[in-house]
């Protein structure tokens, strides 16, 4: 995209009909000129891209908010389910005490 300033640049350096060679001070006019419109262009071109970005980030610090407040909950809620686990381990008999225990009850309380 190429505006009028950056049209004059270019057409003035080609429309030198005085068939001189160009001096230092025409080359670094024109390379000035064309180091600006480049510059110009690419300021125009990130804060167009910035404003894409920020209207295709917006509110991303809330939704990473809720995000890590459902991982501190998740977090909470393992260590409850481990606590939980930990609980019926110490509760649970072994095979060879439930057989046991199962033993006693089937002497005093028998099912046939």
């Amino acid at each position: 995209m190429i505006d009028k300033k950056g049209e004059q640049c270019y057409y003035g350096f080609m429309a030198k009909d005085d068939n001189q060679p160009a001096t230092k001070k025409d080359v670094f006019e024109i390379v000035a000129q064309a180091s600006d419109l480049i510059i110009k262009g690419m300021e125009e071109m990130f804060e167009r891209q910035d404003k894409r970005y920020d209207k295709k980030f917006e509110g991303v610090d809330s939704r990473l908010d809720t995000i890590e407040q459902g991982v501190v909950n998740l977090k909470s809620g393992q260590y409850e389910l481990k606590k939980s686990i930990q609980d019926l381990q110490v509760d649970t008999p072994s095979r060879v005490e439930f057989n046991r225990l199962k033993a006693k009850v089937d002497r005093h309380h028998p099912t046939n």
